[in-house]
C-alpha cells in the first residue's frame, strides 16, 4: 500500500467536534491521522513553497499562506526555521466582517488584522526579507484573474508577481460586484465568489503592515511540503509505487 498521511489543519483545530472527527477518520483510514499545529502548518507551507522551484535563497524569502481560517508566516533565520500562525483567513474574515460588502467593513478587516500582527510583532522576522511568497486560494485566484485566465493553469499562475496596487484595485472591484458577477468573473473557481473579497482585504492588510509592494505566487504549499516529508522518510527516498 502506498505511504500516506491524513493531515488536518486550522478548521479542525477550531471545530468543537474536531477530536471526534479525527477519531472517526482514523477508524477506517489505512493512513495515520495527524492534527497539525499552526507552527507545523507554517513549516510545511515553507517547505512546499521552496520545493516548488523558487529561484531564491531560503534566507531571502518570507512565505505567507493565507487560508480559510488561519494565516501562516514562515521564514528561515540563520538556518533555523521560524513560523507563526495567526487566527484569520478568507472564511472567518467574511463571516466576522464582510457579510455586507462596503468600505467601512473592509477597513474593519484591516484594523483587526493589523492589531493581530502588532500583538505578534515580537515574533516576526528581525529584518525584512527580499521576497514575499504567497500560498493559498486567495493569491492563486487573484493571479488567475490578473492573467485573464478562463481556465485555471497552474503553470502560468506559479511565479506570477502581483503588485499591491493591483490587489487594491481588485479589492475595489469586489466591493462593487454582486455574488453572481463574481461567479462569472471566476469560471475556474466559482466557489470562491463569496470569500474572495475578504481574502483580498486580508492579503492587502498583511502586505501593507509588512511593507511589501508585491507578492510572488507559488503553487507549492502545505500539501507539497507533506509529500516531500513522506518521500524523505521512505526507503531510498522514494515513495512506493
Amino acid at each position: 500500500m502506498d505511504k500516506g498521511v491524513i493531515a488536518a489543519t486550522s478548521a479542525v483545530r477550531e471545530a468543537a467536534d474536531g477530536a471526534q472527527l479525527l477519531d472517526d477518520i482514523a477508524a477506517f483510514s489505512p493512513f495515520p491521522v495527524r492534527l497539525l499545529s499552526g507552527e507545523e502548518e507554517a513549516e510545511y507551507g515553507f517547505r512546499g513553497a521552496m520545493g516548488a522551484g523558487l529561484e531564491s535563497r531560503e534566507e531571502d524569502v518570507l512565505v505567507l499562506d493565507l487560508g480559510g481560517r488561519s494565516t501562516e508566516l514562515s521564514w528561515r533565520e540563520t538556518n533555523i526555521f521560524r513560523g507563526l500562525s495567526l487566527p484569520f483567513g478568507a472564511v472567518n474574515m467574511r463571516d466576522r466582517f464582510l457579510a455586507d460588502l462596503n468600505g467601512e467593513n473592509t477597513q474593519r478587516v484591516k484594523e483587526y488584522i493589523s492589531g493581530l500582527l502588532n500583538e505578534s510583532s515580537g515574533l516576526m522576522p528581525g529584518k525584512k526579507r527580499k521576497l514575499l511568497v504567497g500560498l493559498g486560494g486567495t493569491v492563486t485566484t487573484l493571479a488567475a484573474l490578473s492573467l485573464k485566465l478562463n481556465r485555471y493553469d497552474p503553470g502560468k499562475v506559479h511565479g506570477c508577481r502581483l503588485l499591491r496596487e493591483e490587489i487594491k484595485n481588485w479589492e475595489q472591484t469586489f466591493l462593487h460586484t454582486s455574488w453572481q458577477e463574481r461567479v462569472e468573473m471566476l469560471p475556474f473557481s466559482p466557489q470562491r465568489a463569496d470569500i474572495i473579497p475578504a481574502g483580498t482585504s486580508a492579503l492587502l492588510s498583511v502586505m501593507e503592515y509588512l511593507g511589501y509592494d508585491s507578492i510572488v505566487v507559488s503553487e507549492g504549499g502545505l500539501l507539497l511540503g507533506i509529500i516531500e516529508e513522506l518521500i524523505a522518510s521512505s526507503p531510498g527516498g522514494k515513495l512506493p509505487q
